[in-house]
């Protein structure tokens, strides 16, 4: 199964929402300053289908052109910039040198590896870029699904620029889970408004 333009709007839709921009209103995770895991980026992409999911060697995270977020060498991610180089954007999540991901209010994101990445308390992978950079992705049973994860080119120059790679991955995914679910509940909303109204 070949993902749609709609997988990769999912991830842009969930990164400018409203909703999920909450975010920047709660506090960032409190080693934010001191920084986390040391990175490294190289020029990669993730091609999905018939879009394009780029990591500029400047830390930006672009898909199809549309800036997402940016990672420095700190393991820090930031978003909500116009542009992602107007110094406006906000503190997102943390990579620590442990490979825990901190979000607002040091809230536990997940583990992400150098080719692996799992969700929180969950002990089987979530996503796993293999050697050959095919995303391979699994449900909340550790099964492995049928979706078409496509393809990252560039990521394995070291170590560092592959958990790069698997860390976008496991945003972009994660960021695309949360606005699905969160359209899911507006539907039962709806859908609860709609029997009171019979």
């Amino acid at each position: 199964m070949v993902p749609s333009k709609r997988w990769i709007a999912a991830a842009v839709i969930a990164a400018s929402s409203a909703g999920l921009s909450a975010c920047f209103h709660a506090d960032p995770p409190s080693a934010w300053a001191r920084g986390g895991a040391l990175m490294e980026v190289a020029h990669a992409q993730w091609v999905l289908g018939d879009s394009r999911i780029e990591i500029l060697p400047n830390g930006e995270v672009t898909a199809d052109g549309v800036h997402l977020f940016t990672i420095d060498r700190a393991g820090r991610v930031t978003r909500g910039g116009s542009s992602g180089r107007g110094g406006d954007e906000q503190p997102y999540v943390l990579l620590e040198p442990s490979g825990h991901l901190i979000g607002p209010n040091d809230a536990s994101w997940g583990f992400v590896a150098v080719e692996h990445a799992f969700l929180p308390e969950k002990a089987t992978p979530w996503v796993i870029i293999n050697p050959a950079g095919y995303v391979i992705h699994y449900d909340d049973d550790g099964r492995e699904t049928e979706l078409d994860g496509g393809r990252w080119y560039g990521c394995r120059v070291t170590p560092r620029t592959q958990q790069s790679c698997t860390l976008v991955t496991y945003l972009i995914r994660l960021e695309q889970r949360m606005a699905e679910s969160h359209d899911r509940r507006r539907m039962d909303m709806e859908m609860r408004r709609m029997r009171d109204r019979r």
